[in-house]
């Protein structure tokens, strides 16, 4: 993810190198009370699908290894001899599924703090009689700083979860694959973890298919499940077992 941000940032900025000029219009013009809506002009220096499409390639690979990785790993756990299905259509659709959705909800993110970052900048060269060379300079940095924030922390975050969330998925297809018919939650156990989810840990065993219910209604199949609310998702270093009998695997 650090490399993708890094690589989305060089675009942008070359994009509004060359298009700087057309991007902030005549809203640098005095006299013009309603300049066109930035939305008609942000396309000029970002290439939505362009761009969710190339984090869909970057995101691909590692979810499905993580995911597939797990599925075997926990299926001969209980089955050494069982041969999982590498081209499993369940799991092939989960993936194709997350990926499209992590691309377009991350780029959605960064997409609507350029476009704020680019609107405040011009209203603030409007106020201080900034030149368009010294607005675009400043959008520039404020751009530079969006994309410090996401290669230095907001790209380990969204790394460790979406791995976290397909290597759970993965275990739960590898557990279902080979028959076993209960699971359980486990957290890190330390004092990271939050209330919701260890309080879950010290739950008993489930149905395979059924769901942990956290301490505020929020309802997962396993951790990271991407349908439960992202204050229960983001972040998460919980992982699911199966468990046969009294014995956890």
């Amino acid at each position: 993810m650090s490399g993708f941000f890094k690589s989305q940032r060089r675009r942008v900025q070359d994009a509004l190198e060359k298009n700087g000029d057309q991007l902030i219009g005549n809203r640098m013009d005095k006299g013009i009370k309603a300049p066109p809506p930035l939305s008609e002009r942000i396309d000029l220096i970002w290439d939505a699908d362009g761009e969710n499409k190339k984090l869909h390639n970057t995101a691909n690979k590692p979810i499905k290894n993580a995911f597939f990785d797990y599925a075997v790993r926990s299926a001969h756990e209980h089955d050494p001899q069982f041969d999982f299905n590498m081209h499993d259509p369940v799991g092939l659709r989960w993936i194709e599924e997350k990926t499209t959705k992590i691309s377009r909800e991350i780029n959605e993110w960064t997409l609507e703090s350029i476009s704020q970052e680019v609107k405040d900048s011009i209203e603030e060269a409007l106020a201080e009689g900034y030149s368009r060379g010294e607005t675009i300079a400043q959008i520039a940095d404020r751009i530079d700083e969006i994309y410090d924030f996401a290669v230095k922390g907001r790209s380990e975050r969204i790394a460790r979860t979406e791995i976290i969330s397909a290597s759970n998925k993965g275990t739960m297809e590898g557990l279902k694959s080979v028959g076993v018919e209960l699971k359980e939650w486990v957290s890190s156990r330390d004092y990271k973890v939050r209330e919701s989810h260890a309080e879950l840990d010290d739950q008993d065993p489930i149905g395979i298919n059924d769901y942990f219910i956290t301490i505020t209604g929020e309802k997962l199949l396993q951790p990271g499940d991407p349908s439960a609310d992202a204050g229960e998702v983001i972040n998460c270093r919980c992982a699911v077992i199966g468990v046969v009998g009294d014995q956890s695997a």
